[in-house]
C-alpha cells in the first residue's frame, strides 16, 4: 500500500497529524477493517494526494484485482503487554 500515486510527493498537513498513514493507522486503531481504513483515509486526503494499493505490484494501483487479492475485510489486531 502507497499513500500516493509516484509521482505525487507526500503530504504531512499540520505538523504530520494530518496524513494518509496518520487516517489508516487511526482507523486500523479503532477497529475498522483494512478495506474501510483505506477507503476512509483515502477520502479524507484526497485534496492533497491519491492513495494507491497496488496488491499486485503491477505498478497500477486501486485496480479491482489489487483490492480482491488481499483480504481486506481482515481486521489488524494488537495486543499490549504490560
Amino acid at each position: 500500500m502507497h499513500h500516493l500515486k509516484p509521482e505525487e510527493e507526500a503530504h504531512f498537513v499540520s505538523q504530520g497529524a494530518i496524513s494518509f498513514s496518520s487516517y489508516f493507522w487511526t482507523h486500523i486503531f479503532n477497529g475498522l477493517n483494512i478495506k474501510n481504513a483505506f477507503q476512509r483515509a483515502k477520502s479524507s486526503m484526497e485534496e492533497f494526494q491519491t492513495p494507491h494499493l497496488d496488491a499486485n505490484r503491477n505498478g497500477i494501483g486501486n485496480e479491482e484485482e489489487d483490492f480482491n487479492r488481499l483480504d481486506l475485510d481482515s481486521t489488524i489486531k494488537f495486543f499490549y503487554v504490560d
